[in-house]
């Protein structure tokens, strides 16, 4: 027992820790009633499922978030830190490779379909439809 043990300890160590994350697609209803345009963010585990987790999460550049997976565009951003980097993500086939931005550009991450669960959120009179659309894995969370 004490052979198995010390190789999973071994293995745990030179194994680089993958993370969670997520894309979620929402829109928001104003007070008014109107629909606003509709939104893409990368959203960390720990906010996953929180309505004002999701509303504060990075946005992404060019994904318009309004549609429900795959999405249709080739590449985008996020607008701001995710896990303390830029992020890119470019299509392979209905799913994303995740890159860092940054410095090197290195693969760090993929993003695969999510379960397609709708989170709905309610602020007084502004209420907020959030749909997690891709789960992502990397390296750098």
């Amino acid at each position: 027992m004490k052979l198995f043990s010390g190789l999973a300890t071994t293995l745990a160590l030179i194994t680089p820790a993958l993370a969670d994350f997520y894309l979620y697609a929402g829109v928001t209803v104003s007070d008014s009633g109107q629909p606003e345009k509709p939104e893409a963010y990368a959203v960390s585990s720990a906010d996953r499922g929180n309505c004002d987790g999701i509303d504060h999460s990075p946005l992404l550049d060019g994904a318009s978030g309004d549609t429900s997976y795959p999405w249709p565009e080739n590449d985008f951003k996020t607008r701001d830190l995710l896990c303390g980097i830029d992020l890119k993500f470019i299509r392979n086939g209905n799913d994303y490779n995740v890159y860092d931005d940054g410095a090197g550009g290195n693969q760090v991450g993929t993003c695969t379909k999510g379960n397609g669960e709708i989170k709905f959120c309610y602020w007084g009179l502004i209420s907020a439809e959030y749909q997690e659309d891709y789960f992502c894995r990397t390296s750098v969370c």
